[in-house]
């Protein structure tokens, strides 16, 4: 049986931008101290768009609040499983 099914291709626009190692080591750290999958699995989410969002810029307090201002149109549990993950992630950068 032969599939028709086009397959999509992103382009190299839709690429991610390269994440600093030593911000993956924290996202790491972040989702190994959380206990339950599920938890883990959106905290990495919730990361991985915080980064995506940063695009390469510092992290600090104005790109944080903008980051949370652009979540407004999300569901309230979104936002405050995002910034959970954001501030599991800032305590374990203050640990480290």
């Amino acid at each position: 049986m032969t599939s028709t099914a086009l397959v999509a291709i992103p382009s190299v626009a839709d690429a991610p931008m390269p994440v600093d190692p030593r911000l993956l080591r924290l996202k790491q750290m972040v989702v190994d101290a959380v206990t339950a999958d599920n938890s883990k699995r959106n905290y990495a989410k919730a990361l991985d768009h915080l980064f995506a969002f940063a695009a390469g810029r510092p992290l600090c307090r104005e790109l944080l609040l903008e980051w949370k201002a652009s979540m407004e149109k999300l569901s309230p549990s979104t936002v405050n499983i995002r910034l959970s993950a954001m501030r599991s992630l800032v305590a374990e950068a203050r640990r480290s």
